[in-house]
């Protein structure tokens, strides 16, 4: 069992003090001569403001946002036909999976994550493959693309013919829209999470739970240095998913860190009492502990508190912050 350091932060306060100095005024005697000498002023010339320099911004290059587009959406369903192959070797499948998700918009959270399998196997059972028939357009920013796309099944024209196709820039990475794999998911008999549900403590209860136990797992996954390393990144990805601002760069830089020790400790995680939920469903605390190579830790039936952020729920980041602290962070 590891002993994490408790780290308690204290605050400096410094105090600058400005001495003004000032000459004392001395009173001469002297005789002044009939005729004054004449006085010189001195010229100074105004100040003149340092030339200023604007960073050009970037251009968008089409060309180059073509191509990716292109490539990632194609490149998506490559990924699903080796996730979906019963023969591929389980850390192909591992794999593919991470790099699957890695390319849908919202792929490295549980909702769409979760679903990644399931059409993996439908594309691989229908040897499906995917062509751009007409290359994308962009909106005026440059984040949004729109195309045409058909879907073959064993090479032949399938009922996804010149269909219409989104990609959206997400965290630099042209991804295909949420929309067009909720579409995916419909036509494969699944249900599409739906944003605009409203509330329901029975469903959000088990996600929460399921979200904070699979944080860890996540971390233990990029946390082994055994770990294949094509699956560390999307590990990484999917632990910062389920961390309350774990799209900040502060976040994601303590993430390997607190990998590496809960892999080192082998912690999992147990919900010792379900959720329960403010006013208007936004945040859920529990209680939580964490077993140390299957023994109970100093995380014993510990207070946790998730919130609702992008519409997952996500470990708060006052508990984050927390297990920084006692890492050393």
């Amino acid at each position: 069992m590891i002993s994490f350091r408790k780290v308690q932060a204290a605050a400096l306060a410094g105090v600058l003090i400005l001495a003004a100095c000032s000459d004392d005024e001395k009173s001469s005697d002297t005789t002044v001569a009939a005729t004054d000498a004449p006085t010189t002023v001195a010229e100074t010339t105004p100040p003149t403001d340092a030339p200023t320099t604007t960073e050009p911004a970037p251009t968008f290059d089409e060309a180059a946002a073509t191509a990716e587009v292109d490539a990632n959406v194609v490149g998506l369903f490559d990924q699903l036909a080796i996730a979906g192959n019963a023969a591929s070797s389980p850390e192909d499948i591992a794999a593919a999976i991470g790099a699957a998700s890695g390319l849908i918009q919202g792929g490295d959270c549980p909702a769409i994550r979760s679903t990644v399998p399931t059409i993996a196997g439908l594309a691989a059972a229908a040897e499906l493959t995917l062509v751009i028939d007409e290359e994308p357009t962009f909106n005026a920013d440059g984040t949004e693309a729109n195309y045409l796309f058909s879907a073959l099944s064993f090479g032949n024209p399938s009922q996804l013919d010149k269909s219409n196709g989104i990609s959206v820039l997400e965290n630099g990475v042209w991804k295909l829209s949420s929309d067009i794999w909720s579409a995916f998911i419909a036509m494969g008999g699944g249900t599409p999470a739906d944003p605009n549900a409203p509330f329901d403590a029975a469903v959000a209860g088990p996600e929460v739970g399921a979200n904070v136990v699979d944080l860890f797992d996540q971390l233990a996954i990029a946390g082994n240095p055994d770990s294949d390393p094509r699956v560390v990144g999307p590990a990484l990805a999917a632990a910062a998913c389920l961390v309350q601002g774990g799209d900040t760069e502060e976040v994601q830089a303590q993430i390997p860190n607190i990998a590496g020790l809960a892999f080192a400790a082998t912690l999992t995680i147990v919900i010792d009492e379900e959720p329960t939920f403010n006013a208007d469903g936004t945040e859920a605390t529990y209680l939580f502990s964490a077993l140390a190579g299957g023994n109970p830790s100093q995380l014993d039936k510990s207070n946790g508190i998730s919130v609702l952020e992008n519409n997952v729920w996500k470990i708060s980041s006052d508990i984050w912050a927390a297990f920084v602290a006692m890492g050393g962070g």
